[in-house]
């Protein structure tokens, strides 16, 4: 296993040598994920988003069921599924308007193109959710809000956005939303996201990952999103 990571990292580092000094194409997946990862990734240079075919399939994301409301053959996607893929890819999404992704014009330059009230309320809030982040804490250790600032900016906007998806989806199918919202179903969305950031690491790795990962602590990535949702 070893030696295969190494090979990959070295055929990975050698077509990145190659590449040096031409156009970055839009559809250029580099050497971040492959068809078999279950995950995906912002590109902010290229305002882009990938999603590995594995991302779409069970166990991540369930087989669709069919809705018998919306006519034969059309598929209803469940709270879980929102949960899990909706926030994952929100998340993705959020990027482009996170501390850094927020600086890229249309035309992909670094520019503050923002007017200054705009930057000015966004600052204040991006402030405060850094202030939020930090009030957690692992093994003793507060998490560092401008270390994950970028991450916690993009889970907090994608959970919110896989959820406002989740209730257009219900609503074009004649389903409940908003407080008529059952239980059940909020309870599946909301479980499915934390289920998302499930992990196991030994006490050495995690107080190591507080300091310089810029992701929060799967557990306050969890618990600091849900909690500031209404």
């Amino acid at each position: 296993w070893f030696q295969d990571s190494v090979m990959m990292a070295q055929g990975l580092c050698s077509r990145q040598i190659q590449r040096m000094g031409t156009v970055l194409a839009r559809d250029d997946w580099g050497g971040e994920l492959g068809a078999m990862s279950v995950n995906a990734f912002y590109n902010v240079h290229a305002n882009a988003l990938f999603v590995p075919e594995a991302l779409l399939r069970p166990p991540f994301l369930q087989k669709p069921s069919q809705d018998k409301k919306a006519g034969a053959g059309s598929a209803s996607m469940s709270p879980s599924d929102f949960g899990a893929l909706g926030g994952l890819l929100g998340h993705e999404m959020t990027h482009g308007f996170d501390n850094v992704g927020r600086l890229f014009t249309p035309a992909l330059i670094i520019k503050n193109w923002w007017d200054a009230s705009t930057v000015g309320a966004y600052k204040e809030r991006a402030e405060c959710i850094g202030e939020h982040y930090a009030s957690y804490s692992v093994q003793g250790h507060h998490v560092s809000g401008n270390l994950t600032l970028g991450e916690d900016l993009a889970d907090m906007g994608g959970l919110h956005l896989a959820y406002r998806a989740m209730l257009h989806h219900r609503r074009s199918r004649g389903g409940t939303t908003g407080t008529h919202l059952a239980r059940a179903a909020k309870q599946e969305f909301f479980t499915a996201w934390a289920g998302t950031w499930c992990e196991l690491a030994t006490k050495q790795d995690a107080a190591q990952s507080i300091r310089t990962d810029p992701h929060a602590p799967a557990r306050t990535r969890v618990n600091a999103a849900l909690s500031w949702f209404p």
